[in-house]
């Protein structure tokens, strides 16, 4: 019986015990609560001489998504090029995409190719500007007609020439006449040929360059 009892009272004591440890724990975090310093993985709480706390909020970051075009042959990379030699030219991208698309009859496979008229590679480029090319861009006939980088860029140039000779900016210009001008140069409207170029042209812009119909997928 006195085994029994002993038992009991060890058992009250520890809960004792424990309830006292409770009572003060409490007690600590009522009354020194200003004195802590509460951190989580998304944010740091400081409270200081019992002022309102400051937080730091950690937020996840976006990754933005850009828009590819769904063309033949070139993957993301080589359009990421042609959005940044717009941009670095000064005009809209989707007069590149229309050109190249046109040049290329919708197959994009004129890289390397050389047309009778002697216009050279993705963009065709006619023998009569590769002088002024290899002049401001160091890019070589060769380089127009192997390169399609370098071709690109080399387009874009020339449409910024236009841009410049019409005075246009990226928010003022004429697409026909930018168009025409890559084709027939500035007296495109005097030529048949120049006109259907031109009339192609803007058909593609507005069924394929100007809506959106891309291809969205995470930005590398």
């Amino acid at each position: 019986m006195n085994q029994m009892e002993n038992k009991k009272n060890l058992l009250i004591k520890k809960r004792l015990v424990l309830y006292a440890g409770l009572c003060i724990n409490a007690f600590i975090k009522l009354n020194f609560l200003n004195q802590f310093n509460v951190n989580t993985e998304s944010r740091n709480i400081e409270i200081i001489d019992g002022s309102l706390p400051h937080y730091e909020y950690h937020c996840l970051t976006y990754e933005p998504k850009q828009e590819y075009y769904d063309i033949p042959i070139y993957d993301e990379a080589f359009q990421e090029h042609i959005f940044e030699i717009s941009d670095k030219y000064g005009f809209a991208y989707d007069i590149l995409f229309t050109i190249g698309h046109v040049e290329s009859d919708g197959t994009w496979a004129t890289n390397g190719v050389i047309s009778p008229t002697n216009d050279y590679g993705l963009f065709q480029i006619n023998i009569t500007n590769h002088k002024q090319i290899y002049q401001v861009l160091g890019f070589t006939s060769d380089d127009l007609q192997y390169d399609p980088y370098k071709n690109a860029e080399a387009a874009a140039y020339l449409i910024k020439t236009f841009f410049d000779l019409y005075d246009y900016d990226i928010t003022n210009f004429n697409y026909k006449n930018i168009f025409g001008t890559y084709n027939g140069y500035i007296n495109w409207e005097e030529k048949e040929q120049s006109l259907e170029y031109v009339d192609y042209s803007m058909k593609i812009l507005e069924e394929k360059y100007s809506k959106i119909e891309r291809l969205e997928r995470t930005k590398k």
